[in-house]
């Protein structure tokens, strides 16, 4: 830790600075804590405007229609023309290290391309006649289909969740990336549906990921928030309520496909002031990012040194995409104390918590 000392009107003020270890990576300049009010920045860039270049993609798969003797297979083909412009603003998106996808699934930016999408997909099972819950069913196949979207995973010990633009253009994905798409296409078109995630068992084994669809099913289903919603597996087809065997009893952990925020710490830099009476303040301000969807209220962050005694900071709000620079907390130090324990507050949640090490 980098110390100077300066004597200042009666007082001896010692200052340092704080690094917050972190997903990102991002590390602090070797400037003392300053005294400007906090300050909020756009961290995520702006939508691109239409260039007008794009690439065409074909999709072609089969929706088997009914069951048994008298089941029908539908060949169907699509072809998109995916803008370039908006495929590239995705693909160079920082990914968020949160286990809530629904950030991928609800991102406006790409809604107009995927309603075209969707409308293509409306008016071909309008022509087959297909009723809502059928409907939702083969617009499902549409890439649940391998000949259509392909299965393949992320590189081994790495984890890149894709925007459904992504999976269109690259035309494979793994199980979040289906169902992320599957989501999203569900979504516009107004069906209920969650994310049903899976946690891994094992640091060997890999989580999995499909979706939930309210209707008129039946089979596997989980309630979320009084709702029931019946288990449609993304990476292959299968109906809307039926669930491999490996799944049928494993605990998942339901994600509502809506707007949200998501806040992280990304930053931290602290002061320690030393008065020649009275303890040791220590004045700490951090940043703050909105990885989500939604705007967050009256979020704050708090501090403590033993966990019991918590100090809050004002409250903040922050839109999606903007983090906010210099959130205060002020508190006395206790004699011989090292470590600062430090977490944010969103919607009366502990969102991110972290530890400073005061002497590091």
């Amino acid at each position: 830790m980098m110390l100077f000392l300066i004597l200042v009107a009666g007082a001896a003020v010692l200052y340092s600075t704080g690094h917050l270890s972190s997903f990102l990576g991002l590390m602090t300049g070797e400037n003392p804590v300053d005294t400007t009010s906090p300050t909020v920045e756009r961290f995520v860039p702006t939508p691109p405007g239409s260039s007008g270049e794009h690439v065409s993609v074909t999709y072609q798969w089969e929706y088997r229609q009914g069951s048994g003797k008298g089941a029908t297979t539908h060949p169907f083909n699509l072809t998109l023309n995916i803008p370039e412009d908006l495929y590239t603003y995705y693909k160079n998106l920082e990914r968020p290290q949160v286990s809530d996808y629904s950030v991928y699934v609800t991102h406006p930016s790409d809604d107009d391309f995927l309603q075209s999408l969707v409308d293509a997909l409306s008016d071909m099972a309008a022509e087959k006649g297909f009723d809502s819950a059928e409907t939702a069913s083969f617009v499902a196949s549409f890439v649940q289909d391998r000949n259509s979207i392909d299965y393949a995973l992320d590189a081994a010990d790495s984890e890149y969740p894709k925007y459904p633009i992504e999976t269109l253009k690259e035309k494979e994905g793994d199980c979040e990336d289906s169902s992320i798409l599957i989501g999203a296409l569900l979504k516009l078109l107004g069906y209920e549906a969650v994310l049903v995630n899976f946690p891994a068992l094992s640091d060997e084994e890999a989580g999995h990921m499909g979706l939930g669809v309210a209707g008129d099913y039946s089979g596997a289903s989980y309630t979320y928030e009084d709702t029931q919603y019946y288990y449609l597996e993304t990476t292959d087809v299968w109906g809307i309520g039926e669930i491999p065997d490996d799944f049928k009893t494993r605990q998942a952990t339901l994600y509502a496909i809506e707007p949200i925020s998501i806040l992280t710490f990304t930053y931290s830099r602290w002061t320690i002031t030393q008065p020649f009476t009275g303890p040791d303040t220590v004045t700490l301000k951090m940043t703050v990012r909105n990885w989500g969807t939604s705007e967050a209220n009256d979020a704050r962050i708090r501090a403590s040194f033993d966990g019991q005694s918590w100090i809050p900071s004002d409250t903040f709000d922050l839109q999606p995409g903007y983090e906010v620079e210099g959130i205060e907390v002020e508190l006395n130090m206790p004699s011989e104390a090292e470590t600062l324990l430090v977490q944010l507050i969103d919607d009366q949640l502990i969102v991110d918590d972290t530890e400073i090490d005061l002497e590091q």
